[in-house]
C-alpha cells in the first residue's frame, strides 16, 4: 500500500506540476502579446507624431517662403494693383493646412510640442499680419518710398520672431522623436 500512494502522491504531484508550469507560461505568453502589443501601438504613435510634426514644419517652410515672395514683390518692386489684392489668398490658404497639422500634433502631444507648434504659429500669424498691413497700406495709396523704412523694421523684427520660433518647435520636436523613453502622453489606456 505504501508504495501505491506514493505512486498516486508522485503523480498528484507531477500532474499539479505540469499544471502550474503551463498556467505559468500561459501568464507569461499573454503578458508578451500585451508587451508586444503596447510596443507595436507606442511605435505607431511615434511615427504619427512624427509625421504630423515634419509636415506642420514643411507647411511653415512653404508659407514663409511664400510671404518672403510677397513681401519683395510689395516693398522693393511696383506690382500691380490687382495682384496687390490678391497676393495673400495663396498664403492664407497655407496657414490653414498649418493649422490641420497643428490640430493633429494638439491632439498627439505631447504639450511640449503643442506649445512649441502654436508659438511657431502665432510668430507666423504676426508675420501674415505685418506683410498684410503693407499690403492694406499701399491699396489705400500709401508711399512705399516714403514707408519702406519702417516696414522692413517691423518686419525684420517679425521674421526674427519666425525664425526663433522654429528653431524653438524643432528643437521640441527633435527631443521627443529621438528620446526613447515613453513621455506623458505615449501610455496606452
Amino acid at each position: 500500500m505504501d508504495g501505491g500512494i506514493a505512486a498516486v502522491l508522485g503523480a498528484a504531484a507531477g500532474t499539479i506540476g505540469t499544471m502550474s508550469a503551463a498556467a505559468l507560461t500561459v501568464k507569461v505568453a499573454r503578458w508578451q502579446v500585451r508587451a508586444q502589443d503596447t510596443a507595436a501601438l507606442m511605435h505607431w504613435r511615434r511615427q504619427m507624431r512624427r509625421e504630423a510634426y515634419v509636415e506642420f514644419l514643411a507647411f511653415s517652410v512653404e508659407a514663409t517662403d511664400a510671404l518672403g515672395e510677397v513681401e519683395r514683390q510689395l516693398t522693393r518692386l511696383s506690382p500691380e494693383e490687382d495682384w496687390i489684392r490678391d497676393c495673400l489668398e495663396p498664403v492664407a490658404d497655407m496657414f490653414m493646412a498649418m493649422r490641420r497639422k497643428r490640430d493633429v500634433i494638439s491632439l498627439e502631444g505631447p504639450s511640449e510640442v503643442e506649445a512649441a507648434a502654436n508659438d511657431l504659429m502665432s510668430a507666423m500669424t504676426g508675420l501674415f499680419y505685418a506683410v498684410r498691413s503693407i499690403k492694406q497700406a499701399l491699396l489705400g495709396g500709401a508711399d512705399r518710398d516714403a514707408n519702406v523704412g519702417v516696414w522692413r523694421d517691423l518686419l525684420a523684427i517679425k521674421w526674427d520672431e519666425v525664425a526663433r520660433k522654429r528653431e524653438a518647435y524643432c528643437s521640441s520636436a527633435r527631443r521627443l522623436m529621438y528620446d526613447p523613453a515613453p513621455s506623458e502622453g505615449d501610455q496606452p489606456s
